[in-house]
């Protein structure tokens, strides 16, 4: 077990948590929001309007060039999911597809490799992941933390559920960061990741859009939050909510 190994867990809401970050510092980012992606024990995170819309934008402004970030979702919901993230600026490549059995409901999921510019130093993506069950399992949880992080890097994971990819991003010597509002959720991947050896930490210092730093899973300043209109303030992003035929057809 790599001593230096961490985690940090934020009580926040995944659809906001990564405005808190300054521009280009995030290394590492697996991201399936909730709506697109069915997964269970994300209590409290339910999609606010204009959600889809910022959370891109987000993602595009904090993800550091050269990085890359993995975007999980149903396969109905895959172009449309792609082609909103082209539109503020980021690069998609071909999708893994993630085959989850003929058992489960909804078999395929889409896994998006999002970045600015090629990733540098990261392996290849497979075209195919076959990988039976609902759940995010260990295996399909290494492939994305070592396809999508280097050794040393911090693994964020917005909408954290389970603690099977902080697990396996201490494993692989990677340190792992995530929001969740539900207090099981943290507290089971909080002793999951103290008894394989990592250490609770604080993320390195966050910006606050008042202008004064907060530590990470502080409430960040209100000037960004979104409205009821689906409106970001100060990001230019306006207008109705995302759909679920929009993302779905991909008419965005």
């Amino acid at each position: 077990m790599d001593s230096l190994a961490r985690f940090a867990l934020a009580d926040d809401d995944g659809w906001t948590w990564l405005r808190g970050f300054p521009s280009g510092s995030a290394d590492a980012v697996v991201i399936a929001p909730p709506g697109t992606a069915d997964r269970h024990g994300q209590k409290g995170q339910a999609q606010p309007p204009g959600a889809l819309q910022n959370l891109a934008w987000d993602l595009g402004r904090v993800l550091a060039k050269g990085r890359r970030a993995l975007w999980i979702c149903e396969s109905k919901y895959g172009l449309g999911i792609a082609r909103l993230l082209e539109r503020f600026g980021l690069e998609v490549g071909a999708p893994i597809i993630w085959d989850r059995g003929e058992d489960v409901r909804g078999r395929l999921r889409w896994i998006l490799p999002v970045s600015h510019g090629r990733a540098r130093g990261l392996p290849s993506l497979p075209d195919l992941i076959v990988a039976p069950g609902p759940s995010l399992g260990d295996a399909v949880a290494e492939l994305l933390v070592m396809t999508s992080s280097l050794a040393g890097q911090w693994v964020l994971e917005p909408f954290a559920s389970q603690p099977t990819l902080a697990l396996a991003s201490i494993r692989l010597g990677r340190s792992w960061a995530g929001a969740s509002r539900s207090a099981e959720v943290r507290g089971a991947i909080a002793a999951a990741s103290v008894a394989i050896g990592a250490k609770n930490a604080e993320l390195p210092m966050r910006w606050d859009p008042s202008g004064v730093p907060v530590r990470a899973g502080s409430a960040l300043a209100s000037q960004l939050a979104l409205t009821s209109e689906g409106e970001a303030d100060g990001l230019g992003v306006r207008g109705s909510a995302t759909s679920e035929d929009e993302v779905r057809t991909g008419a965005l």
